[in-house]
């Protein structure tokens, strides 16, 4: 049975990670056009959503939300939390399934023979995913609503009442009743539809404790159970929940208007009050020993606990959000908001039809009087309301009218077609008509009116509201489905057109959908079809029959280098062991010599037990830091977290781009963390650890990645992301609650008839996993290495490393070793010969429509490639997308590769359309380079020489051979260059240099540029630019307009500030530095401008060449704004930066300022 339970477990979470892989892979990746925009939204900002509202689903999502890297995905993690949940319930709906079955076909006390196993266990499979990929199940897991969260803790208290069931007789078992009822509290601030197991939770109760004596006495004792759990559901639904709350405002009133408190103090002291006297009944009845009252009043009391999620509500409401459905700032206004009182009424037993004539306005509430009336005319019924004033900060009454008055002729029993705005429906299919007004005409003495018959009403009822909008939900999910288009039907013969249930059997289907041969190629192909035969529909019959034959009473309750060296790694992992762990990374070196310090000074570690809660625990927060740091990589287009990666600090000698005391923060934490806790950064923080350890389990990740591609195969378009979340979460439920893969090559093998159980093995081995409980064969831990510590200090030779089975051999102990070296060189050697794409993107060759339609743009067959070298710009994956954005403007452009390893890309392209001279064009951008500033007074004209070259394709390429000019000490002084075929190159040069063609075509055919680096020494860039004519001096420039082509100015100012400048006298704040040349201040003027535009008085922000041809920044002033000011908020050690109206940044200062400038006044 111990074995069973644990199978069962294994099962559940099996399950529970395939549907949550599911689900993640195929949400909703925004937001669905229905309530979904709503929650998300309210949820995103805590906000108040229309009644009665969902506070803990709102607060659930705004945790959510909070992993949203930016707001542009938070409907994707909102989206993520309801897939997860929805994984819950269908993980909690195996558990029940599994103890149903095991019920029926097991009685306790017996051995379980694997047989019956494999029968319950299968069973709870077929059933939960049989559930979990029902279409309305699956359509409201992945979206942003309440129902996937409602359907979650249903499923939950269902399992937990059965958990009850199993442990009634145990002096605590009234526990399992108390969780339940604070779950239900809970559940009801997400929906109320929890509610609804109560019956079913009842009839547990009852089975289980009530015993069987006649059939007469067990009869009624069941009804009266049945009731009783009525009146439980009525209690909470009618009592409790609006009750509580109406209660607790009438206190507010008094307090208010007789006591003279502000609003809501009344509400809190009634709180206070009826959790202390719940608190007095407790302790009154648990010293008297009274159970069931005792335990009554604690299910109460958490219920109410529960419930106080809806506090959540009236806080948001008070803070005055954007979304204020009803405002409930006040216990009334929350009380308003409960009992949903803006919906009206609805006769759903009694009451007119759409088309009866209400009576004239006649008064029957005696609150209503001249001065009070909230809607003045119209023909209503009053409902008297409790409305705080806000002038007067007093509550008042006002009387509301929901409701029309008919005569007694219009009312009838159960009426379906009640509501008016659907006349026109009504009328057109279901009621017939004559001159326009349904056949039965109905005189009253208030007058008269024309309605549909008994009949007709009863045919909507059983047509439209139990076939249309139930039967055919059902088939949906039991029979089949003929698309997922809107219901349409033929009129003439009533068979659905589109959006009908569809089985897969001809016969049947012609009857329901009409001809099922020849259709359409949009109904045809329509992804939404499916079709079952009938076959969940028969097993789902079956199962009831058999299950109410065998046990009636459970019958009832359940009515490149481094992707080739990764590919080697990856390699190693999946054959072998994580060698890369045990033989190379210079953390685990770093925590190994921590270790002996700690032992040479005799310092007891913490011990974390490999499997305990702790380790469980803390194993989330590598996965955690995988998703995170490849999520943010793809988004940042690079390593983002290599300014706090400690060992990028140690390889860098802290001189790369880091930031300082992150990565010290970040070094001291793996030092500290070892130092207490053996292997703490490989077991709990290495993000390499977590990919490796989730590679162990190889075949389940290849079925993820497998149902991934093949679901996207299929349309599915499922985001990256969701990708990257499931192989997380997939990765920490194998590593952390099954630890033992199984399908490597190299594993540390023991043999029993040596081992004298010392356990030296298990203290000398880093993760100090239990070898010595081992029994003879291989050691298969998700934590070993094969780093042969536990070999070493085998005494007796009852370990060796091995291929699958105990071996004597001690040559395998040198295999990993070799292996690691082996496979090291040959991702060195792979990563210098071959190159994988960056990106390998397609657009423009088709068109998928909405019914998923495929239609051929262009043929693909016709298409050619042309390859573009030299493009040093593309050298990461986000520079790799801003060259594709720029070739989809190009017309005839359909794909592109790129490779940054070698800065080149393939082009995909329309012959008939363009050719690749015509996309060099289109993609070159003109540039120029400064290679020194010439003097103005001395040399006051330039002269031009025209040159031609090839290779010269990226906009890097004029830098390096300015450079190459620059460093032979020629009086040149800038470049310039404009498309043609070959290249265009402009120097421009002192009128005193003589340089010939010989000259430059050595120039720009060297090899190799030196390039000087600062703090000394140089860096080798290897050119392949060609030289291929030289027209020689082509025109003559004045160096003034030399110099201010090549400066690139930045310039700013705010409309508004100019007109409201106008009138008073202007100035400009000048700061004169010939650094203002250089590149870095022209990418962060934009932050000084954003810094200073918080102020008033700043019009304007510049930089731009003086009088005197110096770089000057200038500062564009009026009253309020003084030069002293503005000095001191440009040297502030902090500047404000505004990145939207959300979110506000205080950021280091981006320019630094030594000496202050000077103003003059502003001249037009």
């Amino acid at each position: 049975m111990n074995q069973f339970k644990l199978l069962n477990n294994i099962f559940g979470w099996v399950v529970f990670v395939v549907v949550a892989i599911t689900y993640l892979m195929t949400m909703e990746p925004s937001t669905s056009l229905w309530d979904c925009s709503e929650f998300i939204a309210t949820s995103y900002k805590l906000e108040v959503g229309h009644p009665p509202g969902a506070p803990l689903f709102m607060l659930l999502a705004r945790i959510a939300s909070l992993l949203a890297p930016t707001p542009e995905d938070v409907p994707m993690m909102i989206n993520g939390m309801n897939c997860i949940a929805s994984a819950f319930c269908i993980m909690f709906l195996f558990w029940t399934i599994t103890h149903l079955v095991r019920r029926i076909i097991h009685h306790d006390g017996e051995d379980m023979p694997p047989f019956k196993s494999i029968l319950i266990l299968g069973a709870g499979v077929i059933g939960a995913l049989s559930y979990a990929y029902t279409d309305t199940f699956w359509f409201s897991a992945v979206e942003g609503e309440v129902y996937a969260l409602s359907s979650m803790f249903t499923a939950m208290v269902v399992w937990l009442m059965l958990k009850w069931e199993e442990n009634a007789d145990s002096p605590t078992s009234m526990r399992w009743i108390i969780l339940i009822a604070y779950l239900m509290g809970l559940s009801i601030g997400v929906h109320i539809l929890n509610l609804l197991t109560i019956p079913a939770l009842v009839m547990i109760w009852f089975f289980r404790r009530v015993k069987y004596d006649n059939v007469k006495s067990y009869t009624l004792k069941m009804v009266g159970a049945l009731l009783g759990s009525f009146l439980i559901l009525g209690a909470i639904n009618g009592i409790i929940i609006p009750y509580t709350v109406a209660m607790g405002a009438a206190v507010d009133t008094f307090a208010v208007n007789t006591l003279g408190m502000p609003t809501t103090s009344g509400m809190i002291i009634f709180v206070v009050l009826v959790f202390a006297a719940l608190a007095a009944l407790i302790w009154f009845t648990h010293s008297r020993r009274y159970r069931i009252l005792n335990g009554v009043t604690i299910a109460v009391t958490v219920i109410l606990i529960g419930f106080g999620s809806y506090a959540a509500v009236a806080i948001r409401a008070n803070a005055n959000p954007p979304m204020n459905s009803n405002n409930p700032s006040n216990p009334h206004a929350l009380l308003s908001l409960l009992n949903r009182d803006q919906y009206g009424n609805r006769p759903l037993l009694y009451g007119p039809y759409y088309s009866a004539a209400p009576l004239p306005m006649v008064t029957h509430n005696p609150d209503v009087t001249s001065d009070n009336l909230y809607i003045p005319t119209g023909d209503f019924e009053g409902k008297t309301m409790t409305w705080l004033n806000p002038e007067t900060g007093k509550y008042e009454k006002r009387v509301i009218f929901d409701d029309y008055i008919y005569p007694d002729e219009a009312n009838h029993f159960m009426p379906r077609m009640w509501w008016h705005s659907r006349a026109k429906q009504y009328e057109a299919e279901w009621v017939a008509t004559e001159n326009g007004y349904p056949t039965v005409k109905v005189d009253a003495e208030s007058g008269s009116w024309y309605e549909p018959t008994w009949g007709e009403d009863k045919t909507y009822f059983l047509d439209y509201q139990m076939g249309d909008m139930f039967v055919r939900y059902f088939m949906w999910n039991f029979v089949g489905r003929q698309d997922d288009i809107q219901l349409t039907t033929d009129g003439e013969n009533g068979i659905y057109l589109h959006g009908g249930w569809l089985s897969g059997i001809d016969f049947i289907d012609e009857y329901f959908t009409g001809p099922t041969e020849n259709l359409p190629s949009e109904m045809a192909n329509n992804r939404a079809r499916n079709t079952y035969f009938f076959l969940p529909l028969l097993l789902g019959i079956l199962g009831f029959i058999y299950q109410a034959g065998s046990n009636w009473r459970d019958f009832i309750i359940v009515s490149l280098l481094f992707v080739m060296m990764g590919i080697a790694l990856v390699a190693a992992v999946v054959l072998f062991s994580k060698l890369f762990c045990a033989y190379i990374c210079p953390l685990g070196t770093v925590q190994d010599l921590i270790v002996k310090a700690r032992n040479a000074m005799h310092i007891k570690s913490i011990k974390v037990r490999n499997g305990s809660a702790a380790d469980k625990v803390l194993r989330i927060v590598k996965y955690a830091l995988v998703f995170w740091i490849f999520y943010m990589t793809v988004n940042a287009s690079e390593l983002f977290c290599k300014n706090l990666d400690p060992y990028y600090a140690v390889a860098t000698g802290f001189k790369g781009e880091i930031t300082l005391w992150m990565s010290i923060v970040s070094i001291c934490l793996v030092v500290v963390g070892s130092f207490l806790i053996d292997m703490f950064w490989c077991r709990y923080l290495c993000p390499l650890g977590a990919i490796s350890n989730s590679l162990k389990f190889w075949i389940w990740i290849g079925v993820l990645f497998g149902i991934y591609y093949a679901a996207n195969a299929l349309g599915a378009g499922i985001p990256w992301a969701a990708l990257l979340g499931a192989f997380c979460i997939l990765g920490y439920i194998l590593e952390a609650f099954h630890a033992k893969p199984k399908f490597q090559i190299l594993h540390v093998t023991k043999d029993d008839g040596l081992c004298n159980n010392c356990g030296l093995c298990v203290k000398k081995c880093p993760y100090h996993i239990d070898v010595k409980s081992v029994h003879s064969g291989k050691v298969a831990h998700v934590d070993c290495t094969l780093c042969g510590e536990c070999v070493a200090a085998c005494s007796t030779k009852a370990l060796n490393i091995g291929i699958c089975k105990p071996t004597r051999s001690r040559i395998w102990n040198l295999v990993p070793a070799v292996l690691t070296v082996g496979l090291i060189a040959f991702g060195m050697w792979a990563g210098g010969k071959i190159e994988l794409p960056t990106i390998d993107m397609k657009w423009g060759i088709e068109n998928v429509a909405e019914d998923g339609t495929v239609t051929q743009i262009v043929d693909p067959d016709a298409l050619q490639t042309t390859s573009i070298e030299g493009l040093r710009s593309v050298k990461c994956y986000g520079s790799s997308m801003t060259f594709k954005a720029k070739l989809e403007k190009v017309p005839g452009v359909h794909g592109v590769k790129t490779y940054v390893k070698r800065h080149s890309a393939d082009i995909l392209y329309d012959p008939a359309k363009t050719n690749p001279d015509k996309i060099q064009e289109a993609i070159y951008v003109p540039s120029k380079f400064r290679v020194a500033t010439p003097d103005h007074t001395a040399v006051p004209e330039l002269k031009i020489v025209t040159i031609r070259t090839e290779g010269m394709y990226d906009k890097m390429d004029i830098n390096y051979l300015g450079m190459q000019m620059r460093l032979t000490g020629k009086k040149i002084y800038g470049l310039e260059t404009e498309f043609a075929c070959p290249l265009i190159v402009r120097v421009y040069m002192d009128p005193a240099e003589e340089l010939d063609e010989d000259w430059f075509e050595e120039i720009v055919e060297q090899e190799v540029l030196a390039m000087p680096v600062h703090g000394g020494g140089t860096n080798d860039i290897e050119l392949n630019y060609k030289f291929e004519d030289y027209e020689g001096e082509t025109g003559r420039i004045s160096t003034e307009q030399f110099v201010r082509n090549m400066f690139s100015p930045f310039s700013v100012q705010w409309k508004s500030r100019i007109e409201a400048a106008e009138g008073k006298q202007q100035y400009v704040y000048e700061i004169v530095d010939k650094n203002y040349e250089k590149p870095i201040i022209l990418r962060n003027m934009p932050f000084l401008s954003n810094h200073l535009s918080r102020f008033d008085g700043v019009i304007g922000v510049y930089l731009d060449l003086n009088k005197d041809l110096q770089p000057a920044i200038r500062i564009r002033y009026a009253d309020p704004m003084t030069e002293a000011k503005l000095w001191e908020l440009m040297t502030m050690e902090t500047w404000t930066i505004t990145y939207n109206k959300d979110d506000v940044r205080e950021e280091g200062a981006k320019i630094s300022f030594k000496t202050p400038g000077v103003s003059y006044e502003y001249d037009d």
